[in-house]
């Protein structure tokens, strides 16, 4: 039965995907992973408090925990990708994929532990405590780069805008000098 659960937050998962990567690429990146992280922490917290979770709430709950949870992971990465130098990105990108994967690792062999010698909600309530902690310091952060923004007279929405434009121009229109590049090479 826990195999069919697992199954279902895997399936919303795979599902919304792609929706937490239009999130991400619309919505500022912290944002969206604050987001993302609040998903994820009402789908483990509310496992936690249902009775049976093999029962319909259970199901219901999988579904919220499988959309938070690709969720974090894909705004996270965009995060990550969106703040790191152009040269080092794919990097950087890989790095955060596999301490991501650790610390997955990690807190699922924490979260059986604390399944068998605790209470069988220990893992949802130990995945609840690490996106409201996820939740805390996106918070924290969001507000903080807002108000850097607002007291930083070098840097205006204006030219945060303007730098977005540029970023949207340049992936829509590849540069002329790859092409001709490209031409260099097949005369």
């Amino acid at each position: 039965m826990a195999g069919s659960i697992t199954g279902v937050a895997q399936t919303f998962a795979l599902i919304f995907a792609l929706p937490a990567g239009i999130m991400a690429t619309r919505l500022d990146p912290v944002l969206a992973l604050v987001i993302s992280s609040v998903v994820a922490l009402l789908g483990y917290g509310s496992i936690c408090f249902t009775d049976d979770p093999t029962g319909t709430m259970g199901r219901i709950c999988a579904c919220i925990i499988g959309v938070g949870e690709i969720a974090v992971i894909v705004t996270a990465q965009a995060l990550a990708s969106r703040q790191a130098p152009e040269k080092v990105r794919g990097a950087v990108g890989g790095t955060v994929g596999f301490f991501g994967s650790v610390g997955i690792l990690f807190c699922s062999k924490l979260g059986g532990y604390l399944y068998d010698e605790w209470d069988p909600t220990g893992p949802f309530v130990l995945f609840s405590c690490c996106n409201g902690i996820l939740l805390i310091v996106g918070v924290v952060v969001y507000f903080s780069t807002r108000k850097a923004y607002a007291l930083s007279p070098s840097i205006n929405d204006s030219q945060v805008t303007e730098k977005s434009r540029l970023l949207k121009d340049d992936a829509e229109n590849p540069r002329q000098e790859d092409s001709s590049r490209k031409e260099s090479f097949s005369s």
